[in-house]
């Protein structure tokens, strides 16, 4: 999924000083109508880069806490900075109405970071705004600090539709002066959803108290539905939403006309407040001595705005005069606990990190409080290879920090050529010894651990090292063949520059290679140095010899099976065709042809079958697509397309695929095999063959060092080679 390198969102701009007794400045509103569609470009801000923010993945086997790379956010004439990127959460379904059931709109999510590399500009608007003035004030002081947060509804994620992958954006800003990090920006209390509730009952609210101005201040933006359109969808007529002072012993209607309780109406508006406001909902409270309300909070003699400093809060919906219901409310114990630190993360083995929590208790830093983890994937946790070193409760800050451990994971996941192991942990959290251990809602920590990778700068060849991984890239990103074909020595030569300026590119770059950044520092180290060290004589990189153990010649056969099926296609189209009883003769020859090629596919999959392996043919990566280059950079400069059978079909395709290397005719193993081909055919019908044959096959094999460029080359070098080194090591084993 992409997104543009500038999103226009609302913006609400609230700018505070933290201390425990939640002291904010005034806070103002500014908002740009009309928001864009995510995914669409605005002039919103400008980005530096040519390429677009992107949305990333932690891994295949983990989808659920994206982050979004590259992205430059601002206010054209104010500012622009470098959105750090976070992973999303609070992600839920929120589509309500007719159609969102069997729509491809799905779930709503929440991306809240800070903005670094921050930019200030002096345009007209800036010159008019009270905000700015006021930020500019505030932006010198030590804790400075620019948050956003980023709402993101009724997202297409059927990735075959054509509003693929396209949803509403809004959002707010915030300019925070705090001594100590905020990990949900100025919100120190939240709101759950209750569950049982019905559709319009989920989600969550953050909101923060501000007792300067005396308002508490709630983010509706990831608590409200939307039609299939994309329009806010309105409570019923008749129901109301009111924020009251809770007490769970407390049921009915009974406490609306109390202000002792009733901290006010909640008025989420229309569509097109909801787009002016991103779901910000302002509501000023008044203090009373009202004694009312007695014997329900443990100090009835304060007053309202004290009690909300020590009691939970809770939205309530009067559906009818005597019908009331909660739908969202505060723990009961007032506390909320949100990492600090990425909850997705990117490690190498044998290593140790740290990361922290922040702890809220009704909105002022919480002491003592545990944090704990619970792996929840993968479920076998005897076998994880990261261990929970120590774990601190939090001191009078609120931060509590638990230390990891690594090991090597091995390659668990190999058979999807998947590096590594994901790990997910869900947090708990429990205060004091006595306390009572409860799991934190919607935080989830992941941490992708790549396997162990080891090299010898100088001794880096692409076959042995970079081509394994470079033909994963290759079958991953077919889209990047027409820019470079990374599964072609001559090309990734070619374009070595290129390669290089993008595998250096830090990690925040939107042109960062992989785009999936899930190649681990280890194997990028290794690429860099075989592309910074080609051969002082050819100034070519290192090809190196083909490889001689089981397990390489396995994943060359794999390639033999996969260039054979690549060819079938364009066959089969031509001969198709052909009418019935036209061009016999042509016919007759594409379909031995055919049938060849397929006869090539067996001998190649028993090849595979008899020293172990398993031919694959229906995964993804190994279906072929046209036009393409063939598989494993055979034939470099050949498009393989698929057409009716033409001259200019036999000459640019077919001719391509089956020309032969006038190299490889006079090279020394060549010659070898063309010269004792009699006697290597006989080997095949059961007579033995000496020892000497073996060894100087395999010594012939040694000095070729030339780059296989046709499928008949790459059948020698990348696999009789190898088998005949595999033969010599049987004869030679007591």
């Amino acid at each position: 999924m992409k997104l543009s390198p500038a999103v226009a969102v609302m913006l609400l701009t609230v700018f505070m000083a933290e201390t425990d007794a939640d002291h904010h400045y005034e806070h103002n509103h500014y908002s740009k109508p009309n928001s864009p569609r995510e995914g669409e470009e605005d002039n919103n801000a400008g980005s530096d880069s040519t390429t677009a923010g992107k949305l990333v993945d932690l891994d295949p086997d983990d989808q659920e806490q994206s982050q979004i790379w590259g992205l430059v956010l601002g206010v054209d004439g104010f500012f622009k900075g470098d959105f750090v990127p976070r992973s999303f959460n609070h992600m839920q379904r929120d589509c309500e109405g007719p159609g969102c059931l069997e729509s491809d709109l799905a779930s709503s999510g929440v991306f809240l970071s800070t903005l670094q590399n921050v930019k200030w500009m002096n345009g007209p608007p800036a010159s008019k705004s009270d905000f700015i003035h006021q930020v500019t004030l505030l932006r010198c002081m030590p804790g400075f600090q620019l948050y956003v947060k980023l709402n993101v509804h009724t997202m297409t994620v059927d990735s075959k539709s054509p509003d693929f992958p396209y949803g509403l954006v809004v959002g707010t800003i915030y300019a925070v002066v705090s001594e100590n990090p905020l990990p949900y920006g100025p919100y120190k209390r939240m709101l759950w959803a209750k569950e049982g509730m019905d559709g319009r009952g989920h989600g969550h609210v953050p909101f923060y108290v501000d007792i300067r101005t005396k308002q508490v201040v709630l983010d509706f933006a990831n608590s409200v539905k939307f039609d299939i359109k994309g329009t806010l969808v309105n409570s019923p007529p008749g129901e109301r939403l009111y924020l009251l002072q809770h007490n769970e012993t407390i049921q009915g209607c009974e406490l609306l006309d109390n202000n002792a309780y009733n901290l006010g109406e909640i008025k989420l508006g229309n569509n097109d407040r909801f787009q002016r406001t991103a779901g910000i909902v302002d509501i000023s409270v008044q203090d009373t001595e009202d004694d009312t309300w007695k014997g329900y909070f443990p100090s009835p003699s304060a007053n309202i705005f004290k009690t909300i400093g020590s009691t939970p809060l809770s939205v309530i919906r009067q559906k009818a005069p005597d019908e009331c219901e909660q739908v969202f409310a505060e723990r009961q114990d007032g506390l909320f606990v949100e990492a600090i630190d990425n909850r997705v993360m990117r490690k190498e083995p044998n290593i140790e990190w740290n990361v922290t929590f922040r702890t809220f208790e009704f909105g002022r830093s919480a002491e003592g409080i545990l944090i704990q983890t619970n792996l929840t994937s993968p479920k076998d946790d005897s076998k994880s290879a990261i261990d929970i070193v120590s774990t601190q409760p939090s001191g009078k800050n609120g931060i509590s920090t638990i230390t990891f451990r690594s090991s090597n994971p091995g390659e668990p996941r190999r058979k999807q050529q998947l590096d590594g192991q994901v790990y997910k942990y869900d947090i708990i959290a429990k205060k004091g010894e006595s306390g009572t251990k409860f799991q934190v809602r919607d935080l989830l920590v992941s941490v992708l651990l790549y396997s162990e990778y080891t090299f010898i700068r100088g001794e880096v060849t692409w076959y042995e090292d970079v081509y394994p991984i470079f033909q994963q890239y290759a079958n991953l990103y077919p889209v990047m063949k027409p820019i470079i074909d990374l599964a072609s020595y001559e090309d990734v030569s070619k374009k070595s520059k290129l390669l290089k300026s993008a595998l250096n590119l830090p990690e925040t770059n939107p042109n960062h290679m992989p785009v999936t950044r899930d190649l681990s520092p280890q194997k990028r180290e290794m690429i860099l140095s075989w592309l910074d060290d080609p051969d002082p004589s050819t100034n070519l990189r290192k090809v190196g010899t083909t490889t001689h153990t089981v397990e390489e010649l396995k994943r060359a056969l794999q390639l033999a099976l996969q260039i054979e099926l690549a060819t079938i296609p364009p066959y089969l189209s031509a001969l198709f065709s052909i009418k019935d009883g036209n061009n016999r003769k042509v016919a007759a020859i594409i379909r031995s042809v055919v049938i060849e090629e397929m006869k090539h596919m067996s001998l190649v999959s028993n090849l595979l079958n008899a020293i172990g392996g398993s031919p694959v043919l229906n995964h993804s990566s190994v279906v072929p697509s046209y036009p393409a280059p063939l598989p494993g950079g055979a034939n470099p400069g050949l498009v393989v397309t698929l057409a009716r059978c033409s001259l200019n079909q036999i000459e640019t395709v077919f001719k391509g695929i089956e020309r032969p290397t006038c190299k490889l005719a006079d090279t020394d193993v060549a010659q070898y095999l063309r010269t004792h081909r009699k006697r290597l055919l006989n080997y095949t019908h059961g007579e033995p063959l000496e020892k000497h044959t073996w060894d100087e096959i395999d010594r012939r094999c040694r000095q070729a060092m030339t780059r296989p460029q046709t499928i008949g080359a790459i059948y020698i070098h990348q696999i009789l080679c190898p088998m005949d080194h595999e033969t010599i090591i049987v004869s030679q084993a007591p």
